[in-house]
């Protein structure tokens, strides 16, 4: 490897990390939504239509999130 593409494969691969981390945050993001919305009234299988998401994973976030007594709505 070139020092040239050695330095583009170390950028691509901070690239990759920082990607990861904002890919982590949107995953907890969309759960906190689902739980909100569960918590608002919606129905599994509406919250699943709009999540792209089946209305058992929904139920196993909505049970999960109770587990880990995700924050409350703050908004």
């Amino acid at each position: 490897m070139t020092e040239n593409t050695a330095s583009m494969a170390q950028a691509d691969l901070r690239r990759v990390a920082t990607t990861a981390r904002k890919l982590e945050r949107v995953k907890v993001d969309l759960r906190l939504a689902i739980v909100r919305a569960r918590e608002s009234g919606e129905t599994y299988r509406d919250i699943g239509e709009a999540a792209g998401l089946s209305h058992p994973r929904v139920i196993q976030i909505v049970r999960e999130g109770a587990q880990l007594k995700l924050p409350m709505s703050s908004e």
